[in-house]
């Protein structure tokens, strides 16, 4: 008869491993298709149209990425590039437009974490802890540099003196900034733009000891292990203790 812990075990077949993959690559599906709505429809400033191109156009390796992934994976191949062609034309860098055919790959993450997990996607994030703050964190990582990048562009825009002038100034400058390298080579000259270094500064701090974080526990995947064992014999011992109290007030009732 299976024990408690095999029942609350996913069935055969379940990989929570694979489930912040899929909400990574969502995720950003979801961004390339946003910046194809804002750059074709939204009537958005120029400026802010490039830097979302230059960010879509630096993650087109993460697409291209899980195509051959997947091709690799795919038992018969032939029968993969059916449909995944779309996800190789989707990931060329430069045809933004193209980003479209990213629908396919929504709907097919979406259907894959669902039936991996067998359950919400909300238990297949907490089922792996180091992961999931992995995830958490890029993606934090990911708004914060297109964020700070379209608010120094347009802030700097309004000084003379600025040498933060374009879409690709402003995302190296918020790049080496929230990866607190900090070159030097172009820095905001009006007070808007400093206070915009200084939240990125300090989120970059606080994201880059997240990473860090997850990376001590790939060298070490046992620290969770020995801390689940720790605390189970503190509350043996504690039990224990209890026991031996009750015992002793026994002894002693049984001698008055």
């Amino acid at each position: 008869m299976p024990s408690e812990t095999q029942k609350s075990d996913p069935p055969q077949g379940v990989s929570y491993e694979h489930a912040s993959y899929e909400l990574l690559i969502l995720f950003l599906s979801v961004y390339a298709l946003g910046v194809v709505v804002l750059a074709m429809i939204l009537p958005v400033r120029q400026s802010t149209r490039e830097v979302l191109i230059i960010v879509d156009n630096m993650i087109v390796f993460v697409f291209l990425y899980d195509f051959f992934r997947l091709l690799y994976r795919a038992p018969q191949k032939l029968q993969y590039l059916k449909w995944g062609w779309m996800d190789l034309i989707s990931s060329l860098p430069g045809f933004y437009y193209l980003r479209l055919f990213r629908i396919g790959r929504i709907l097919r993450a979406r259907s894959r974490l669902k039936r991996e997990t067998g359950r919400s996607v909300w238990e297949a994030y907490k089922a792996n802890r180091a992961e999931s703050a992995l995830l958490t964190s890029f993606v934090a990582i990911f708004t914060l540099l297109i964020v700070t990048s379209i608010l120094v562009l347009n802030m700097e825009s309004r000084s003379p003196a600025a040498d933060i002038t374009s879409a690709e100034d402003a995302v190296w400058w918020s790049f080496v900034t929230l990866t607190t390298v900090g070159y030097g080579d172009v820095v905001p000259e009006t007070t808007e733009g400093r206070i915009v270094g200084f939240i990125l500064m300090a989120g970059g701090m606080v994201l880059l000891a997240i990473f860090t974080g997850y990376a001590a526990s790939v060298f070490n995947p046992n620290s969770g292990v020995e801390l689940e064992i720790l605390g189970e014999l503190r509350e043996e011992v504690a039990e224990l203790k209890q026991m031996l109290q009750e015992k002793q007030k026994e002894g002693n009732i049984e001698k008055e």
